[in-house]
C-alpha cells in the first residue's frame, strides 16, 4: 500500500500495478464487482477503497482490454543465456 492505494507487486512487472487494474485485466468487469470483491459490503472499507477505483480512471483504464494492454507494457524482459548443450551418454 502506497499513499493510501493498494497495488499488486510482482517480479514480472517493473512497476507496481494498481489493484483495480490488476483485477480488471483477468476479467473483473465493473467497479461494483471490484468494490464488492475487495471491500465486501462494509461501508467503512468501501469508503477507504474508493481512491483505488479513482486511480484506474486517472490512468484511463475502463475495460479489460485496456487493463491488459497497460499491464503488458511495463513487463520486464527476462532473457536466459543458453550455453552449449551437453551430450548425454548412456
Amino acid at each position: 500500500m502506497k499513499k493510501g492505494l493498494i497495488s499488486h507487486k510482482h517480479n514480472s512487472f517493473t512497476n507496481d500495478v494498481p489493484i483495480t487494474v490488476a483485477l480488471k485485466a483477468p476479467g473483473v468487469q465493473s467497479d461494483k464487482e471490484t468494490l464488492l470483491f475487495c471491500a465486501r459490503n462494509i461501508n467503512s472499507y468501501q469508503g477507504a477503497f474508493s481512491p483505488n477505483l479513482e486511480e484506474a480512471v486517472k490512468l484511463g483504464i475502463f475495460t479489460t482490454q485496456q487493463a491488459r494492454e497497460w499491464t503488458g507494457n511495463p513487463t520486464r524482459v527476462i532473457r536466459k543465456v543458453a550455453g552449449p548443450r551437453r551430450a548425454w551418454s548412456h
